[in-house]
């Protein structure tokens, strides 16, 4: 074989996506040629079910929804802070209406069956909106300033694994769709 040959593996050439090669390799795993082994888990975790499929929309759905969602947040603490006090009311309130989108999220992410990666981001998420509470709370309660101060900066890592999710849900969703055909 010289320079100019295109390289061979499988059924592709040179010229393949990577997308494309490692799909044949997990074709020829050891694992599935052994006779009564199973077959390769797929990386995404998606079930053939309709429950599972819904699930993985609702979550892509939510993952967007959480996004708008916490530039509203952001919006009417900006609202409260530059016109009036009475606007913290409903900054308080549609915080704890937001916090139950990470918990469906989390619910969703099992029912769907996606990767541990979009499980433990769902859970941190949670306990992201519980340190919320607990740096106005106890900083409230005791005093500290310097625990309510962190009351912004843990909304940024809010915002932060909030679109982390949302681009990783993007690539579920992407999975999700039927290929276009031409």
């Amino acid at each position: 074989m010289s320079d100019s040959d295109p390289i061979k593996l499988g059924n592709f050439s040179g010229s393949a996506d990577a997308d494309a090669i490692l799909r044949e390799l997990d074709n020829e795993s050891p694992t599935a040629k052994r006779p009564g082994a199973k077959p390769p888990k797929q990386r995404s975790g998606a079930p053939s079910t309709n429950d599972g499929r819904r699930s993985r929309i609702a979550f892509w759905a939510l993952a967007w929804i959480l996004i708008a969602c916490i530039a509203g947040q952001v919006f009417l603490a900006g609202l409260a802070l530059f016109e009036s006090s009475p606007n913290w009311t409903w900054h308080v309130d549609a915080g704890y209406a937001l916090e139950l989108v990470p918990v469906v999220m989390l619910v969703l992410s099992f029912i769907g069956h996606l990767r541990h990666s979009m499980k433990l981001l769902s859970a941190a998420m949670i306990v992201l909106f519980g340190l919320q509470y607990a740096f106005i709370e106890f900083g409230g309660k005791y005093h500290i300033i310097e625990l309510k101060a962190l009351h912004p900066v843990n909304a940024l890592l809010i915002i932060w694994v909030a679109v982390i999710i949302a681009r990783r849900a993007n690539a579920v969703w992407s999975e999700e769709r039927p290929a276009a055909t031409t």
